[in-house]
């Protein structure tokens, strides 16, 4: 079935009304990029030039010489604007550790600023509709000992949608991040349920606590076999 079997009104909307907008996750290895790619391909289908970038990532290989990274990669391939790699994804270290201590270990020093900058920089040489931000692990991952990656979302002034990563305790990671952005005035457009567990227990009592608790509405929902977007 094609995507646009799963057309929801509600997100064309929010999308119109926020051409840049955060991707973020509960914790790490919960699905950003699958999620991003999604929506991008969405978009692509409601005939919206898109671009995606990831700012920062840590964990890649070398292609032709150069350091990549298997998720900025995809999100190259499924963005209608193309730009060179190194818009897509301006900071990048081999090993995947935090990024605060790869870029220690190579004398670097992270900080919301110069992420800020890099960010407008790659935003001002694109020309879409909609551009998708992709964070790195959680929120709350450190830039330095003094900035957190929700800082970058904060000084940008853009808001962001939530990826859920369904597995057991993600009702407590949910709750706690979607408070942590409403503390600090991060607007969560809403949330979208990635299973990233096949054999989660009682899955879908977990989606119904959520869509009663967040207190934003649920975007999306994908199950752990489906490449199909089901728009809420």
């Amino acid at each position: 079935m094609p995507l646009d079997d799963f057309y929801d009104e509600r997100l064309n909307v929010l999308i119109g009304d926020n051409p840049r907008i955060g991707i973020v996750g509960t914790d790490t290895e919960v699905g950003k990029t699958y999620v991003t790619v999604k929506l991008l391909e969405y978009c692509n289908q409601q005939n919206h030039a898109t671009f995606a970038m990831k700012p920062i990532a840590s964990g890649a290989f070398f292609h032709n010489g150069n350091l990549v990274n298997e998720d900025a990669l995809a999100l190259m391939e499924a963005s209608s604007v193309k730009l060179p790699y190194n818009l897509v994804n301006p900071v990048i270290y081999q090993k995947p550790i935090a990024p605060h201590i790869a870029a220690a270990e190579m004398g670097d020093m992270l900080s919301v600023d110069a992420i800020q900058r890099a960010i407008e920089n790659s935003l001002n040489e694109v020309k879409s509709d909609v551009s998708l931000i992709e964070a790195a692990g959680g929120i709350l991952v450190p830039l330095n000992h003094n900035e957190l990656y929700i800082d970058v979302f904060k000084s940008l002034n853009i808001p962001v949608i939530l990826v859920v990563g369904m597995k057991l305790g993600c009702i407590n990671h949910a709750l706690l991040t979607v408070d942590y952005l409403k503390m600090h005035q991060v607007e969560c457009l809403g949330w979208v349920a990635n299973q990233i567990d096949p054999n989660m227990s009682v899955y879908y009592e977990n989606v119904q606590t959520l869509e009663k608790m967040m207190g934003v509405s649920k975007l999306a929902e994908f199950s752990y076999s489906s490449s199909l977007c089901k728009f809420a």
